[in-house]
């Protein structure tokens, strides 16, 4: 199992290697893609799951949770899944909630799974491979799919020589063919291009994090899809200093206006989240305000609707370990914080927030919590008109320490459909679970 307890100053600089053992910490500022390697796995992962127990009770805003798993849940597994896989180490939904692709970057050189739903069940319908054949490229570390299912994205942080780069698929004749391979004009070897990516509704407009990029200060570039390939339209930079890993998270809303990224080592790891409106468009600095230590790590984690009206920010190790989601709402002066979500009965370094997802209307949220339940971990819906009260905690059924349920999540267009990533399970291999809502 991995360590439970390690301290907050020590976290800042720490990354996890998704596998079960300890390991030691880089220096603060060491890029994603020079941390160690376990099990044979280049993997950058997101930080150390090790957060300082909660030393006292955090503010609750939410409403009681039921704390029961839903209905139905099914499993979805990769038909060839082998252990160290990371099956469902990040998941995406079409709009509809009827696709689902799944990623398992710790493969032999990474792969992606394409599943379908009729009439109510979950199956594999297609294994995307990564085009290289390398088992450097942590292919299907990202991914992502267009609110229609007509494209999809999938980041290799390590890919192009450690640069990074993003394979573009369309689906033609039921299926995904590739059609072209995304890199920064500016890339150089270790920016991490690919660690996250996000796409909008009709799958023309993408968003891809660089976390790694300058000196650890990190970009996202805006891309859009024009008859025959992609063109870079914007970089978006660090307004502020280097070392925030800007860009270790991204979401482009729908309609391919708007988006949001995550940095989660602004401010000594306190974290800041930027939010833009049109292409190229000066970017406004979202910042939580929980009652939290300084390594609150606000925006590991971002989701924006589908016409930019409401974000939601993670920032897991909030209220000293148990984390927190802020939601912030537009309005004519721009963004501004709305709400602070907490979990019901928070049982110390749940990780709250270590995975979040808006539905496009805004009036629903998943939020993931891959370390409460002793690691087993759970995920929360949320749901109101205007403000968000807690709904269900779901967990994952025969859950066994360690799996860390919750550790990705995606929601369908009108939050009906619910995917969770359980990446670790059975030696992590690796499942995620479809649920209805």
């Amino acid at each position: 199992m991995k360590s439970a307890v390690a301290t907050t100053a020590a976290l800042a600089a720490t990354f996890a290697l998704g596998v079960s053992s300890a390991v030691a910490a880089p220096a603060p500022g060491t890029p994603l893609t020079s941390v160690a390697a376990h099990d044979g796995l280049s993997v950058p992962s997101a930080l150390t799951h090790a957060i300082t127990k909660k030393l006292g009770p955090a503010p609750q805003v939410a409403a009681p949770a039921t704390a029961q798993p839903p209905a139905q849940q099914q499993e979805l597994q990769a038909s060839d899944g082998m252990p160290l896989d990371l099956f469902g180490y990040t998941v995406s939904l079409t709009a509809d909630g009827h696709t689902a692709l799944v990623g398992a970057p710790g493969r032999t050189v990474g792969a992606a799974y394409v599943f379908v739903q009729r009439g109510g069940k979950w199956t594999e319908q297609q294994e995307l491979d990564s085009p290289a054949g390398s088992a450097q490229d942590s292919y299907g570390w990202s991914v992502t799919l267009a609110g229609d299912g007509a494209a999809a994205l999938v980041g290799a942080y390590s890919g192009n020589d450690l640069t990074g780069t993003v394979y573009s698929y369309v689906l033609k004749g039921g299926s995904y063919v590739l059609d072209g391979q995304i890199t920064p004009p500016d890339g150089v070897p270790g920016d991490a291009f690919g660690a996250s990516v996000s796409l909008s509704g009709l799958g023309n407009v993408a968003l891809i994090g660089a976390p790694d990029h300058n000196g650890f200060q990190g970009a996202a570039y805006l891309f859009v899809r024009g008859a025959r390939s992609w063109t870079q339209q914007h970089e978006y930079q660090d307004p502020v200093a280097a070392g925030e890993a800007y860009g270790y998270s991204v979401s482009e809303a729908a309609d391919g206006l708007a988006g949001v990224v995550g940095a989660p080592f602004a401010n000594g790891a306190e974290g800041a989240a930027y939010a833009f409106s049109e292409p190229g468009s000066s970017q406004q600095t979202l910042v939580g305000t929980a009652a939290t230590p300084p390594t609150s790590l606000f925006g590991l984690s971002v989701s924006i609707d589908a016409l930019a009206d409401r974000i939601l920010v993670g920032s897991p190790s909030a209220n000293l370990g148990d984390g927190a989601a802020f939601v912030f709402d537009r309005g004519r002066n721009g963004w501004a914080q709305s709400q602070e979500l907490d979990e019901s009965n928070p049982s110390g370094a749940d990780l709250f927030g270590y995975s979040v997802a808006l539905d496009y209307l805004g009036d629903a949220a998943l939020i993931g919590a891959p370390e409460r339940n002793g690691t087993a971990g759970s995920a929360f819906t949320f749901a109101g008109h205007g403000k968000l009260a807690q709904q269900r905690e779901l967990t994952e059924p025969a859950a066994v320490q360690g799996d860390e349920y919750g550790y990705s999540v995606a929601v369908s267009a009108l939050g009906s459909e619910l995917l969770i990533g359980a990446p670790y399970r059975d030696n992590a291999q690796g499942a995620a679970w479809a649920a209805d809502n």
